[in-house]
């Protein structure tokens, strides 16, 4: 429940943020990013700070929380979790963002006491969506996962670099990597 409820609402347009493939693209997804960060901190307080009733209804699980069940906290989520997917770049992402708000549209005007618990579901089934996605996409996907996400070459200040010895040698190893990852950047966008 503190995933669904709380946790989502930030990790998802942060995973959109990270698919984006240039600084602009990132700085549009930032606000989905703040504003799913904020209603997930306010989520989970409110989980942690009031008890939450867990009853059946009608073959479903209901979840009653008197800090979180208010249209305005659900408006926020969906905000911060579709909006952030339909404002994306890259078509799949976009497409599962129109899927995801009309499931939870039909969800909730159907079943909307049990929201959650059917939203939980279908949190199953859009995950192996997403598996498939990934399985399929490998040739095809935005970027490279071993890219950095600057678009400038990685480098540590040159004045760390002169410090202390003990700083020495893992700041010049950390460089090092970073050169490396920089070098598979470069050279993946030549294939």
């Amino acid at each position: 429940m503190l995933y669904a409820q709380g946790l989502l609402a930030f990790l998802l347009p942060l995973s959109v943020w990270f698919f984006e493939t240039d600084a602009i693209d990132r700085r549009r997804m930032l606000s989905f990013v703040l504003l799913g960060g904020a209603t997930g901190l306010y989520v989970l307080w409110a989980l942690a700070a009031y008890p939450t009733e867990i009853y059946i209804k009608a073959n479903s699980i209901v979840y009653v929380n008197r800090a979180t069940n208010h249209l305005t906290v659900a408006i926020l989520c969906v905000v911060a979790m579709c909006g952030a997917m339909l404002f994306s770049k890259v078509r799949s992402i976009v497409v599962f963002g129109v899927a995801n708000l009309v499931i939870l549209l039909v969800v909730s005007a159907v079943k909307q006491y049990a929201l959650t618990s059917l939203w939980g579901a279908y949190a199953g089934v859009a995950s192996l969506i997403i598996l498939v996605y990934f399985w399929r996409s490998s040739e095809n996907r935005p970027h490279r996962y071993a890219e950095a996400i600057e678009t400038n070459r990685p480098n540590i200040c040159p004045e760390l670099l002169a410090g202390r010895p003990a700083w020495r040698n893992g700041l010049l190893r950390l460089n090092q990597t970073l050169e490396r990852l920089h070098r598979v950047r470069v050279l993946s966008r030549w294939r």
